[in-house]
């Protein structure tokens, strides 16, 4: 790394991510998901107001949620202004098909205007540069695909420099937040490709719909740190497995002629669940907070449906009344933003309102009391961090931090995924 680069780090500790999967107009879903997570926060702090870029150091995602992680990291924008954005945007993409077409990965014609798409964007984004110095915004990024390997690495476009770039990371490095939201947004056969200079990329999506891991190795041009994450947090869209794509055998055919039609295929199958369970063993593995949330029933919705987002918010607010989701965000929001419970509220008895915490001991607690409730009111959670320090009133202080060395989710129960505790 040269001493300029050195110099773009922008912290020496292990950074906490988000990573937001693609899904089209279920993009929504994380959204509100991300809102629950906020309003607990807030909660937990005197109702202050609260945003995303306050609490993560790096947001990224492919598709709807590259958008997403613009909006809230490269803009730097609350949740509710991204869901009334998001909203009517996704009204105006997805209004009428330019073609009239059902989406056919044969054809050579695509559902939707990309003239529309792109107006759409800038009209959100405007003229905004990628790269970004503001220091109450958020790094960001999202991912897409080169047309011409597809099955290859992703490229990334991103708010940051990145380390010993590549022709086409510079080339994406300044680029304009509407040319990155676009071509992550290239969804074979719904868009066509999108075309900057001599690149011409697709959707993220093709290989990447949950970009866990490349949310991780981003973190890594962020941070000093040898170990680059201390939390990931991920949220999916209720989109399946596998993306299954029926092609009949004369169409078969005649894609077996056409170049990098294999890779295409290979890269078509997105496995967003897969990645999770991945993520969620090299997680243990580093000892990284690991959390996932991801909404069953989600993708009984086509992502083009924009007149159905009444319906994803039905099936998120189901999810998040679920007792497995609501204990995640729970969990997730004081590990983002640890609560302080003062002695005049707590003094040693009963369990602890929140954790991590800083609790505040009177003269009549004891560490040993104090460690009884801990373990009570976490629910036997292991403890990986705990710290006595003078508390700015004179008494004693303890900090503590739950081990989340397994995964954490929010209760997919479609693929039989419960918390581990």
């Amino acid at each position: 790394m040269t001493d300029s680069l050195a110099g773009d780090l922008r912290f020496n500790r292990p950074l906490r991510v988000l990573s937001l999967d693609g899904g089209g107009v279920r993009g929504i879903s994380p959204l509100l998901i991300l809102k629950e997570i906020m309003k607990e926060i807030s909660q937990n702090h005197d109702g202050r107001d609260v945003k995303p870029c306050q609490y993560f150091d790096l947001i990224g995602g492919t598709n709807s949620g590259g958008l997403i992680a613009i909006m809230l990291g490269r803009l730097g924008w609350t949740v509710d202004k991204c869901i009334e954005v998001f909203t009517k945007s996704s009204a105006d993409i997805f209004k009428s098909s330019a073609t009239g077409q059902s989406a056919n990965i044969t054809s050579k014609s695509f559902k939707y205007s990309a003239s529309t798409l792109e107006t759409v964007i800038k009209e959100v984004v405007k003229d905004e540069g990628m790269q970004d110095r503001n220091p109450d915004h958020c790094p960001a990024f999202v991912v897409a695909v080169d047309k011409n390997d597809v099955n290859g690495p992703p490229v990334i476009f991103r708010t940051y420099p990145a380390k010993d770039p590549s022709e086409v990371s510079r080339k994406t490095s300044n680029s304009y937040v509407w040319q990155a939201c676009c071509a992550t947004s290239a969804a074979p056969s719904y868009f066509p490709p999108f075309v900057m200079e001599s690149y011409t990329f697709l959707d993220g999506g093709m290989g990447h719909n949950n970009p866990v891991f490349e949310a991780v190795a981003e973190a890594s041009h962020l941070t000093s740190s040898r170990q680059p994450v201390e939390c990931l947090v991920s949220i999916g869209t209720g989109t399946p497995g596998n993306k299954v794509i029926a092609v009949g055998q004369k169409a078969l055919k005649k894609l077996a002629r056409t170049a990098h039609v294999q890779d295409a295929f290979l890269a078509v199958s997105t496995d967003a669940e897969k990645a999770h369970q991945d993520m969620a063993k090299t997680a243990k593995n580093s000892a990284f907070h690991y959390l996932r949330f991801n909404p069953p029933g989600g993708d009984r919705v086509k992502i083009d449906h924009a007149q159905e987002m009444g319906n994803l918010t039905k099936i998120v607010n189901d999810y998040l009344r679920g007792q497995e989701a609501l204990h995640t965000v729970k969990v997730c929001a004081n590990i983002l933003a640890p609560s302080t419970v003062s002695s005049s509220r707590w003094r040693g008895d009963g369990p602890i309102p929140g954790y991590p915490a800083t609790v505040e001991l009177s003269s009549n607690s004891t560490l040993e009391r104090v460690l009884d409730s801990v373990v009570t009111s976490t629910k036997n959670i292991a403890l990986d961090r705990i710290e006595v320090e003078p508390s700015p009133t004179g008494e004693m202080c303890i900090q503590f931090r739950p081990v989340l060395s397994r995964h954490v989710t929010g209760g997919d129960n479609r693929q039989g995924h419960k918390p581990k505790t």
